[in-house]
Formats: structure tokens, C-alpha cells, sequence
């Protein structure tokens, strides 16, 4: 193998362009837009394993965060990976106790703290004294832009942003490279499609089906706020993290239901007001904070929930790559993939092929963020 060009300039695709290139390949990433503009921008980015099933699917989640924490030494934080653990909190207090008992017969690091102790970890939330809190320390946040940016500075990796990829170019029943809407055509031994939920676009007419779930997100980050959130907030009805600069990223799984883009009735505009009443809810010194910017996202969701990683059946030589929880898993699928492209057994992803959707899938509740 000499070249591999992968279709996709997200966490994913720059995660396994990387590890490709660190094992001598030349690789090519094209991007319809930008690097990181696409569902890795529009994401909570939250590196963690919580509420994740069933158990093999949550032990890949684990040592994705591990892989995250080895690849903030090797590549220097940079200011895109940010440690301080998740804090959550509920009135569901049998079901928090539940969980967090099943997180720590899984060897997940979680702690069942008292409310006034929590509210020392986080003076600025109002968290209240029937609440149950449990606080998980070794979940992260990530910068997805920065972290893409620093992925791709390889000298093994050249990246084409701003044109398409119309098709996979394939002769013989093999891929040989791909074709761009300009007309230009790159080579390549292998083709790795990383696009999210836009991949069923190219393998169609490739002849595979992947059954997507229609799964939008909404996100809305405030304006500079005078508070000092430092970590993950999980609290009843919202879910909230730092952004940089004083800003707060806010997100609600039961509005992401029920607004327009999901086919509910929720105008956006109503959405985001909802979220800001929420937080003022939970913390102190948000009164007046408005949205700054809001994102619709478009999550990268197969039909049975579970990622769809492997060779492409039926074309010899296209790989897939695409999942939920892409954020926690780009370093350790990355790492992965790798290997199997240049012929380095594994069994680690068997349960996650692509050939499972010879038959339909069957759609399972949405994962958790991240």
C-alpha cells in the first residue's frame, strides 16, 4: 500500500489519516468544506464511557478516553483537551444510584457525592439538598477544531478542502481512488469514507446500503458569562460545559426531539429560550446572558445505534468509518483502522462491520452525547 486517500476532514477521518501516515503511508484527505466543519463542529464533545451499552461497546468508549488523555501528552494539550471530570446531578435518585453502581462494577471511575460537597466543587451551580450527585473524573472535554488541526499537521498528510468527492471510483470490483465534483480524480489503494451521516451518499452507488437514523442536536453557545463553571454539568433537564472564554455550550436530548429539524414542532427560537431557562435554573449569575450562536447538528447515527467500521461489502479496498459517539472514539478507531489497512489482524471492531446491514438494522434509543 502506497497511498489512501480518506473522504472527510472531521475527528474521525483526521484521527485515521494520522495514524495512517505515522505508519509511512501517504495520505489524502478531501474536504467538502473545511476540516472539523461538519458534525465534529457541531458536536458536546465530551470524552466519556457514561451510560454506554452493552459492555463491549462501552469498553471501546473507555479506551477511547484513554487515548485521548496518551495523545494530549504526545501532541502537547494545546489548549484542545480539557480534564475536570462531569458532575451530575438528579431528583431520579434510585436510577442515579443505579447507574453509578453499574459504572463501578465496570471500573468506571465515579464517586457518589453529598449535595453540599458538590456545590463546593461548583459554587456557581444550585444544586439542591434531595438532589442525588454523582461526579465522574476522569471525563473531558476536547476542542474539536483545535484537536482536528493538530491530527492533520503531519508531513505524511495532504488535505483538499472546498471541493466534494461526487464518487468512489472503482474498477474490477476494487476502489481505485475517488472522484471530485472539479472534475479531478486522486488515486489511491485504499479509500476510507469518513463523512458521517452523509456517507450513504457514496456507497450507494457503490451498491451498499447504510441504514442512517434521521438524530438532529441543537446547541447553543452563550455569550461570555461572569460565572466560573470549570467542568461538564449534567443537571436535571440540561446538559452544559465550558467553551472557552467565559462562554457556555448548552444541549438538551428531550428538546432535540421535538424541534423542526426533527420533524417536532418546536421552533428553534423556542428551543434556545428553553435552554437559557433551564440554566438560569441550575446556575447563578446567567439573569441576561443571551445565546450568542446557535448549531443544528446532524449526528452520525446507524440505524442499530452502534458504529459502522470496516471494508465496504463488496468493493474491495473501501473502508467505512462512521459512528456516534465519534468524538471519545476518534483516537482509538483511528489507531485501529490503521492497523487493519496496512494487514494487522484484530478483533477489536468485529462486532461493528459494516456487513451487519446486509440485513436492516433495528433502531435502539440514542446513545448518550459525546
Amino acid at each position: 500500500m502506497t497511498e489512501v486517500v480518506v473522504v472527510g476532514a472531521g475527528l474521525i477521518g483526521a484521527s485515521i489519516a494520522r495514524c495512517v501516515a505515522e505508519r509511512g503511508i501517504e495520505v489524502a484527505v478531501v474536504e467538502a468544506a473545511r476540516p472539523a466543519a461538519g458534525t465534529s463542529l457541531a458536536t458536546f464533545a465530551w470524552v466519556n464511557a457514561v451510560g454506554k451499552q452493552p459492555r463491549g461497546y462501552f469498553n471501546l468508549n473507555v479506551e477511547g478516553a484513554a487515548e485521548h488523555r496518551r495523545l494530549a501528552e504526545e501532541l502537547g494539550n494545546d489548549a484542545w483537551y480539557h480534564p475536570g471530570g462531569n458532575l451530575e446531578w438528579s431528583f431520579e435518585i434510585d436510577a442515579l444510584r443505579i447507574k453509578v453502581d453499574r459504572h463501578r462494577d465496570w471500573g468506571y471511575p465515579v464517586e457518589w457525592l453529598e449535595p453540599v460537597h458538590a456545590r463546593e466543587i461548583e459554587p456557581d451551580a444550585v444544586i439542591e439538598d434531595g438532589a442525588g450527585v454523582a461526579f465522574y473524573p476522569g471525563d473531558a472535554w476536547v476542542d474539536p477544531v483545535l484537536l482536528v488541526a493538530r491530527l492533520l499537521d503531519h508531513p505524511g498528510v495532504t488535505v483538499q478542502s472546498g471541493v466534494a468527492v461526487s464518487r468512489l471510483d472503482t474498477a474490477g470490483g476494487r476502489v481505485r481512488g475517488v472522484q471530485l465534483a472539479d472534475g479531478q480524480r486522486i488515486s489511491g489503494d485504499a479509500v476510507v469514507v469518513a463523512t458521517g451521516p452523509s456517507a450513504p451518499e457514496l456507497l450507494e452507488p457503490v451498491g451498499f446500503h447504510l441504514p442512517m437514523r434521521h438524530a438532529p442536536g441543537l446547541l447553543a453557545l452563550t455569550e461570555p458569562a461572569p460565572i466560573g463553571v470549570t467542568r461538564i454539568l449534567h443537571a436535571p433537564g440540561i446538559a452544559l460545559r465550558p467553551d472557552g472564554a467565559g462562554r457556555l455550550l448548552l444541549a438538551a436530548d428531550d428538546l432535540d426531539k421535538r424541534i423542526e429539524p426533527a420533524g417536532g414542532d418546536l421552533p428553534i427560537v423556542d428551543a434556545v429560550e428553553e435552554l437559557l431557562t433551564r440554566t438560569r435554573r441550575i446556575l447563578r449569575g446567567m439573569t441576561g446572558v443571551p445565546v450568542e450562536v446557535t448549531r443544528i447538528g446532524r449526528r452520525a447515527l446507524t440505524s442499530d445505534g452502534l458504529p459502522a467500521i470496516g471494508p465496504v461489502p463488496g468493493v474491495d479496498g473501501a473502508y467505512l468509518a462512521v459512528m456516534h459517539s465519534g468524538v471519545t472514539l476518534a483516537p482509538i478507531v483511528g489507531r485501529l483502522v490503521a492497523a487493519e489497512l496496512v494487514g494487522v489482524p484484530g478483533d477489536v471492531l468485529d462486532h461493528y462491520r459494516p456487513a451487519r446491514f446486509a440485513t436492516a438494522g433495528r433502531a435502539e434509543p440514542l446513545p448518550a452525547r459525546g
